[in-house]
């Protein structure tokens, strides 16, 4: 079976909570390591790099939402960066367990005020 997770944020929405909330908001929705690898970026490419990853969470809530039983917290689920730059999905191990180790894939994009993240889930049948 196969699902897809697509969502779009404006970047300017994620800039806006950060300068709101703080830590406060970053540390609810994001890991320590994904918090670290978008402050390692300049200026705007912080929130941009951060947008990516809340419609990378949101794609892949999307992608998996017919599959699990409890609900899914922002921390399910961690967007990685593999050598060479290619973004990752890292996925709780409860959540792994329910989706019986599913390939997943996660695409990132942003230009100007939005960021896009697409979520494929492909999961093989179990007999």
């Amino acid at each position: 079976m196969t699902n897809i997770g697509i969502d779009l944020v404006k970047i300017s929405r994620i800039q806006h909570a950060v300068e709101r909330w703080g830590d406060r908001f970053l540390k609810r929705v994001f890991s320590s390591q994904e918090i670290d690898y978008c402050y390692q970026k300049k200026g705007r490419a912080i929130y941009a790099s951060l947008a990516a990853r809340f419609a990378a969470k949101e794609a892949f809530i999307k992608a998996v939402s017919e599959h699990i039983q409890e609900p899914v917290s922002w921390k399910d689920c961690e967007i990685g960066i593999l050598e060479g730059g290619k973004p990752t999905l890292l996925v709780s191990e409860c959540f792994r367990k329910q989706l019986f180790d599913a390939n997943l894939q996660v695409s990132l994009s942003h230009d100007g005020d939005y960021a896009i993240a697409l979520v494929f889930l492909n999961i093989q049948s179990h007999k």
